[in-house]
């Protein structure tokens, strides 16, 4: 744990019970969100889910929670962007509401990485977990707003932490 705790900085993680998706973990925290936003799902514009763990590659794990919601027919997608997908879900809801076609977003990072991982594998075991968190975002309201957002990546690194099946190039079979 000592090991862990001083070269990571992770001192908890959680792993998901047999039968809890990234949807079904989703789910608990849009509906959080939403609660503590005091926001009916019928107010919200665009669904966005940051996940690299989705229920399946289609349909979106999006479109699952927008039916588990409730929600109405609006633009609902996953951004696959690994460790930063919530973090691209926020930056693109955030320019959906100052270019005016959204209104209210909720935006909702989740993962189930313990399916993936090597538990044998003690450079990368220790890092991941399963989780998930979820925000309604809507118009600036006083001095609550996201100023700016800075988004950027290194893809020369691509191969550094890599799943090496399920994509085009290596699909699962």
């Amino acid at each position: 744990d000592e090991w862990i705790v001083t070269r990571t900085g992770i001192r908890e993680r959680r792993i998901a019970h047999e039968g809890q998706y990234a949807s079904t973990l989703a789910l608990a925290a849009c509906r959080r969100a939403l609660e503590d936003a005091k926001t009916d799902p019928k107010e919200i514009d665009l669904l966005l889910v940051g996940t690299v763990t989705p229920d399946y590659l289609f349909p979106s794990t999006a479109c699952i929670l927008q039916e588990a919601l409730g929600l109405r027919p609006v633009g609902a997608l996953d951004v696959l962007a690994a460790c930063s997908g919530f973090v691209y879900a926020v930056t693109m809801g955030v320019n959906a509401i100052r270019a005016g076609t959204a209104r209210k977003v909720l935006a909702v990072g989740t993962e189930v990485l313990s399916t993936l991982i090597n538990f044998k594998d003690r450079n990368t075991c220790v890092l991941f977990g399963d989780g998930a968190g979820a925000a309604v975002l809507g118009p600036p309201q006083g001095r609550e707003e996201i100023l700016r957002c800075d988004l950027g990546s290194d893809g020369t690194k691509w191969d550094y932490a890599i799943q090496p099946a399920g994509g085009s190039r290596a699909p699962r079979r």
